[in-house]
């Protein structure tokens, strides 16, 4: 689909849901669909800007993402619902050439079938393209935040009964293809039995998971030779309330199986400790937040120790800047939120992320090898201050302003050119 085409479906799509928009909120909307229809959608824009990529000064880029989704749900049946979201997503100035990760036309984000009715069975299955995320999207996730998001190929056999929830699924990872419509592939492959039980613990829900990532080819440590990967990631989350006003999330994952063709045995943990300290208007909230994933100590051993962090969304738990990665590092965090009026969030934090190990790589936000200086004297990556404001306007709009300004540490000095990075952006997202 070229350009003019995009630009005609998305004017299709307007002029269709039109009528609905300006209704949706009146009892005549009520007559504009049947009952057993629902449309729906968002329009999102945000311009970016990057200084200092790569941590060399002058790499500067600006540029605007913009994407269109548009959703049709069908319910012929109390036990039947049928979902389709068409996605749009353009880069506009974005350097040549794009990759499918940021632009992709006009394509099928997410087209299922959901058998079941909660009121009569605590059983439902859902088959076909669609979004999988649990929990806080560490491991799993559906990577909303960038523009053409992810989205699995899978079968999922789902139990919530008595708060208990339980979900065994096959699928494959949609791997977006620019100008070409998103078929279906084996290349990479993420299976899993997730469980999470509501009432173990006061106030707090408990969660284990089993997720198998399979790649048929995969390049090992060295990078030269490739081999089928079969990584086992078994793990647990605790997140709740306690009390004196204090909530927390504790997770951690163990790591096994063959990664490349290499004997892999790994982890990696979590863990956030917030407080809303006193009542107020302002809702304040302080939190710490520690973070590790193991590294490895030698790239030709045929042992692997770099955790795999398989398919998350990694904005914003590692700073809005969108640097790292859970792998191969630690991380000490704090930040504040509050509330300045009602319907804004301000959100103030600093990071500061060390190497694992400095025999092993530093990783970037989508788990690729940015550097490795094994003769470096330092294992500091680098600090990270942010701030960001979310301006819910109306329950349609919302805006985001972000900056983060990244400060290379000594392992940047001394491996790259060393330059400090900033990230400031603006988004803006209807909804209707």
């Amino acid at each position: 689909m070229n350009i003019g085409q995009r630009r005609l479906w998305v004017a299709g799509v307007f002029l269709a849901l039109a009528p609905g928009l300006h209704a949706a909120d009146t009892e005549s909307h009520k007559t504009i669909l049947p009952e057993w229809m629902e449309l729906g959608g968002e329009v999102r824009g945000r311009f970016e800007g990057n200084t200092g990529i790569g941590f060399r000064e002058g790499n500067n880029d600006m540029y605007y993402l913009h994407r269109v989704r548009a959703n049709m749900l069908l319910k012929p049946a109390s036990w039947l619902r049928f979902q389709f979201t068409g996605q749009d997503s353009e880069a506009p100035g974005e350097r040549k050439p794009i990759p499918a990760s940021v632009a992709d036309g006009f394509d099928l984000f997410q087209a299922y079938v959901e058998i079941g009715n909660a009121k009569a069975s605590p059983w439902s299955a859902r088959i076909g393209r669609q979004e999988i995320r649990f929990d806080n999207e560490l491991f799993v996730g559906a990577s909303n935040w960038g523009n053409t998001g992810r989205s699995y190929d899978a079968a999922r056999l789902m139990f919530d009964n008595h708060g208990y929830h339980v979900e065994a699924w096959g699928s494959t990872v949609v791997q977006p293809v620019h100008g070409e419509v998103n078929k279906f592939t084996h290349t990479q492959q993420l299976h899993g039995v997730h469980f999470d039980a509501r009432h173990w613990l006061p106030k707090s829900t408990v969660s284990l998971y089993h997720y198998i990532r399979i790649n048929p080819h995969e390049a090992n440590e060295a990078g030269n030779a490739f081999a089928r990967s079969r990584v086992h990631a078994t793990g647990f989350r605790l997140a709740g309330d306690l009390p004196q006003h204090f909530d927390y999330i504790a997770e951690t994952a163990f790591e096994s199986g063959r990664a490349g063709g290499e004997t892999l045995s790994a982890w990696a943990g979590r863990y956030v400790v917030g407080e809303t300290p006193w009542k107020s208007a302002y809702e304040p909230r302080l939190y710490g937040v520690y973070s590790h994933a193991s590294g490895d100590s030698d790239a030709r051993d045929g042992r692997r120790g770099t955790f795999d962090q398989l398919f998350p969304t990694n904005h914003s738990p590692f700073g809005i800047g969108d640097r790292i990665s859970l792998r191969n590092m630690h991380e000490v965090a704090g930040g504040v939120q509050w509330h300045p009026w009602k319907n804004v969030v301000l959100q103030h934090e600093f990071h500061s992320f060390w190497l694992a190990n400095r025999l092993d790589a530093f990783y970037d936000v989508g788990q690729r090898r940015v550097v490795r200086n094994p003769n470096a004297t330092s294992n500091h990556l680098y600090n990270e201050w942010d701030t960001q404001a979310v301006w819910t306007v109306t329950k349609h709009i919302q805006a985001i302003l972000g900056y983060a300004h990244v400060f290379a540490g000594e392992f940047l000095h001394e491996s790259t050119p060393g330059s400090n990075a900033s990230v400031p952006y603006a988004q803006w997202l209807y909804k209707f």
